[in-house]
């Protein structure tokens, strides 16, 4: 190992202030309207007409006339698949709101087979009142253009009320549910196969910093009072949280089901621009199997002048299975019960060993000839190898694989805990570029990559109750695979990992490169490689500011730790800047550290690391005397 830094940290008494305090650290590092940004109606820029030739088509045409109160439903619909009918049409909407209902259950509006096709919004606002159905699919289409829209629900597809009674030892407490929301007993909630809470700040709409970020509620009962309900919760799940919620909290109850508010399934080359989300039963917008989707001017918020404290009820971009990664860029993500970012595939799952060569598996990841997969072994985490895909097809109710090299060890078994995972590397999002978003005010992570060959740079992330930017994979859920070839860069990143089930985790941080096997535990493989992480600005950070754990040719380059608050709910003997598990080939060139705490250490190597192989250079800032450089367990 080589290190070089005495000469260059500067060392204050242990009581001193390296940097100024604000009078809102100790609380929240940034209010959340901080940053908050014009109208969306204010920037609408209509598409250019259509070129000659090419059918231009209004609802109008068809009886859908904004702001009359009627449903305009079938007028849409028949506009849609009007233009969609022959390549080049345009949908032209005007100014105002239409009401879009989905009686049957399925999508509000649905688009297929399109090529060319058009949407301009035109800033007209479409209102969607099924709110356990997703709101427009775009499918099987290409070259799609959608701008300048509003898309909202009514009524929402959750509920939130105020906290009036607790009772921690019975695991309950009671919701006064405020006036216009479902109650948590109706028919969305009944059909939705997933539902849980959050506890809010109610004037902020943030997550309560020291309660669970999710709350899973096992019954809810109605009371005597009309708009009361008592929630028993989960005996297993954050039931001991109750202590610390408090009469007078909100909490908002989501379900999620149907589709996103903007679906892009089986698709290519869509174009996502200047779309405003204030609802959604599940992501903002959901890109399966879509390749080269690029999303510009993405707002994705809580509905202004309204009393709501929720946006989507899932994430802000939810991406699978892409062959060409999206590119996501001046967009803004708030308020949503999920990450703002996912970018993953699903594995399938090893149920017949014929031979080193011939495997048969199920699941839902695509799979091509020519594809290149990663076998691991997600048990011990151990990659079994790479392999590509010779042909496809079918035997014993399998889908049959015929690879064009061996791999040696392959385990078959009934589920995603016993049988080897294949993730498909050719369709697992890379080439993606995440640039220029802001994320803030939301639950869990803002950007969360399990792909590769991709950029994130110059974003603002800012009072999430989990980490920042995490490049990880999830076999307990399951998504990945390992990433490779990542640059995140000029990045700022401050008071994340605020809620206590994220923050104290030993590898919690604000930036996050970790391998995980079965159980959230470090993977065997040092399968998340060569990452460059530099330039980047960490303000007020959880646990960790960066945490590296099972990777491997990570540079680190010119970043910033700022501490501007005491981070209370952060104890000093426990907070690193960079923390580094089971890792080899880790270069540290250039770190500006400001930290007025005692902390542990400004580096910490375990010994599970490779030590010969790192190299720590180029330490400078301001730290109380005695906290170590660089602490190894070697």
């Amino acid at each position: 190992m080589v290190v070089s830094m005495g000469a260059l940290i500067a060392c204050v008494a242990p009581t001193a202030t390296a940097v100024p305090s604000r009078p809102e650290a100790t609380q929240t590092a940034v209010p959340a309207t901080a940053t908050a940004e014009p109208s969306p109606t204010d920037t609408s820029t209509p598409l250019a007409a259509p070129t000659a030739g090419h059918l231009a088509v209004s609802p109008r045409e068809f009886g859908g006339v904004p702001d009359d109160d009627a449903d305009d439903s079938q007028a849409l619909r028949v506009a849609l698949a009007k233009a969609s009918a022959e390549p080049g049409g345009v949908v032209e909407l005007e100014p105002g709101t239409y009401l879009i209902d989905a009686s049957d259950g399925g999508y509000h509006l649905t688009v297929s087979g399109a090529a060319g096709l058009q949407i301009a919004g035109n800033g007209a606002r479409l209102l969607m009142q099924n709110p356990g159905s997703g709101g427009l699919l775009v499918h099987n289409s290409q070259d799609v253009e959608i701008a300048d829209l509003i898309i909202n629900y009514d009524p929402v597809p959750y509920s939130q009320g105020t906290i009036t009674a607790i009772d921690p030892q019975a695991g309950t407490f009671d919701l006064a549910v405020d006036p216009g929301y479902p109650h948590p007993r109706a028919l969305v909630f009944l059909r939705a196969p997933l539902c849980f809470g959050t506890v809010r700040h109610r004037e902020t709409a943030m997550l309560r910093e020291d309660v669970g970020d999710h709350l899973m509620i096992a019954e809810w009962e109605p009371l005597e009072e009309e708009g009361l309900y008592r929630a028993y919760l989960d005996p297993g799940h954050y039931r001991d949280q109750l202590a610390r919620v408090q009469v007078g909290d909100a909490f908002v109850y989501v379900a999620r089901s149907g589709g996103g508010a903007v679906d892009i399934h089986g698709s290519s080359d869509v174009l996502i621009e200047n779309v405003t989300i204030y609802a959604s039963p599940t992501s903002a917008v959901t890109l399966l199997q879509a390749d080269s989707v690029t999303i510009r001017g993405l707002r994705v918020e809580i509905a202004p002048e309204t009393d709501r404290l929720n946006s989507t009820n899932a994430d802000g971009v939810h991406c699978q299975q892409a062959r060409i990664g999206p590119r996501i860029e001046s967009s803004h993500f708030e308020g949503m019960s999920d990450d703002a970012i996912n970018i993953y595939t699903v594995p399938n799952l090893v149920r017949q060993v014929y031979d080193e060569t011939r495997i048969g598996v199920t699941g839902a990841g695509q799979m091509r000839a020519g594809d290149l997969l990663e076998n691991w072994d997600p048990i011990d985490g151990v990659l079994r190898g790479h392999a590509t895909i010779v042909s496809v097809g079918a035997e014993g109710g399998y889908t049959l694989l015929a690879l064009d090299r061996p791999i040696a060890d392959m385990r078959a078994g009934a589920d995603y805990r016993s049988a080897d995972h294949v993730y498909n590397r050719d369709a697992c999002g890379e080439g993606f570029a995440i640039v220029d978003n802001t994320f803030q005010n939301h639950r869990r992570y803002a950007i969360f990559i399990k792909s590769g060959d991709g950029l994130i740079e110059g974003n603002t992330i800012r009072n999430l109750s989990g980490n920042g930017i995490v490049i990880a994979n999830e076999p307990d859920w399951p998504e990945g695979p390992m990433a490779r070839d990542i640059t995140i860069r000029d990045n700022l990143i401050e008071h994340v990992g605020f809620s206590g089930s994220y923050g104290l985790q030993p590898d919690a941080a604000a930036i996050q490169i970790k391998g995980n096997k079965l159980g959230f535990g470090l993977a065997a493989w040092r399968g998340q490689r060569d990452i460059v992480i530099e330039g980047n600005t960490i303000r007020d950070w959880p646990r960790n500011a960066i945490y590296l754990g099972s990777a491997a040719g990570i540079a680190l380059r010119n970043n910033r730790l700022e501490r501007s608050g005491t981070r209370e709910d952060i104890p000093a003997a426990t907070a690193v800047g960079i923390k580094i598990e089971n890792s080899e080939a880790i270069t540290i060139d250039g770190l500006d550290l400001s930290e007025p705490r005692a902390i542990r250490a400004i580096v910490e190597i375990d010994g599970a690391s490779d030590v010969e192989t790192i190299t720590v250079e180029g330490l400078r800032g301001l730290v109380p005397s005695g906290v170590p450089h660089l602490m190894s367990e070697r």
